[in-house]
């Protein structure tokens, strides 16, 4: 799992060979923003979900607002605000029991450590630093 508080570190992460089962991604960064962290997630693992929260809070250009709604339906689920730790966990659990048959042994990843530290960061609004993707993934 990985924590991300801007695009350039979630892309950065994303570029890793990792794979990522998912990527949780904030509605308020551009749309070539999520675009690229999300082809980034999709080149190593294809399958990867993709979630989005606070999709209704960014004010979408014009010449934006196409594309973004082409990209946030083709998104594995949208939340129009900050989604509740019992929502994250549904969306979530529909691929657990896939995640698990590629995880390897050894890999520790602790879902309810990490929806802790990304709820404890919604709650904060992201305060310190400008809103940003929170990349979420299998393994790591």
């Amino acid at each position: 799992w990985d924590l991300s508080m801007d695009a350039p570190q979630a892309l950065r992460l994303a570029s890793r060979p990792t794979p990522y089962d998912a990527v949780l991604l904030s509605g308020k960064l551009r749309t070539d923003e999520l675009k690229s962290v999300v082809a980034a997630v999709r080149r190593v693992q294809p399958a990867a979900m993709v979630l989005v929260f606070d999709a209704g809070s960014q004010a979408v250009v014009p010449d934006e607002q196409d594309s973004r709604k082409r990209f946030l339906e083709e998104c594995s689920q949208v939340f129009a605000y900050s989604p509740s730790y019992t929502a994250i966990m549904a969306v979530l659990s529909r691929r657990d029991a896939e995640a698990e048959k590629r995880r390897p042994p050894n890999a520790g990843a602790d879902k309810q450590e990490l929806l802790d530290e990304v709820l404890g960061v919604l709650e904060r609004g992201g305060g310190r630093r400008a809103p940003g993707p929170v990349s979420v993934g299998g393994e790591g």
